[in-house]
């Protein structure tokens, strides 16, 4: 995750000190998940509307562990902002394009490419080719389009 961040970053064009907050949010932006119950993460079936409420829960819980953390603190807004979807349809606050950091959209864009070709325990891993059309196809909706045919170039 570290890598690909870092070598999207550089591809998107963001500065020395977003690259470091970029690589620092790819370490650590599913920290609030500590808080959720290993059942519900590792769920072979559908999470029911209470354990998704639960799921939801972990970007704020992120932001308030990090917001404590000295060496965390720059970061947890990011914490916060990474399951912002780019047409407004994420949480928690139903951001919208330009608006979500840019640092949480290459995030958002690289958790699910290497959920989907490193497996997922609801479904079955997928090539990177198909891993790359599966993001081409949320592209504008949930992910950032400028994003995916960068990620492409790369992989």
């Amino acid at each position: 995750m570290q890598e690909l961040s870092i070598k999207l970053g550089r591809k998107t064009g963001l500065k020395e000190k977003q690259l470091a907050n970029l690589e620092l949010l790819a370490r650590i932006y599913d920290l609030g998940k500590a808080t959720v119950s290993e059942d519900i993460l590792n769920k072979q079936g559908k999470l029911t509307e209470a354990e998704w409420d639960k799921v939801r829960q972990h970007v704020e819980k992120g932001y308030r562990i990090a917001s404590g953390s000295s060496d965390l603190a720059a970061v947890a807004e990011l914490i916060l902002l990474h399951h912002e979807n780019y047409d407004g349809s994420g949480y928690p606050f139903g951001l919208k394009g330009e608006d979500i950091p840019i640092e949480c959209r290459i995030i958002a864009v690289l958790d699910a490419y290497l959920s989907m070709i490193q497996g997922r325990p609801y479904g079955r891993t997928l090539t990177v080719k198909e891993a790359i059309y599966e993001l081409d196809y949320c592209s504008g909706w949930q992910f950032d389009p400028r994003l995916i045919p960068l990620l492409a170039s790369m992989v």
